[in-house]
């Protein structure tokens, strides 16, 4: 598998890190459904680069 599809494929995990961290000090001071959303976008990103890396990893 060429690096550049790995590396397409773990685009999308790499901004939700990214979007996670600017967010997790605010988390706890946001409402409650603000915050709910964020805790889902934390967790659904976790999953997303989980399975990329099970998926793509052994095969790069």
């Amino acid at each position: 598998m060429p690096t550049w599809i790995l590396a397409a494929v773990s685009l999308p995990g790499l901004y939700g890190i990214v979007r996670g961290i600017t967010l997790w000090p605010d988390l706890p001071a946001l409402p409650r459904l603000r915050a709910w959303l964020g805790w889902t976008q934390v967790a659904l990103t976790v999953a997303f680069v989980a399975v990329c890396l099970v998926v793509a990893w052994p095969k790069a």
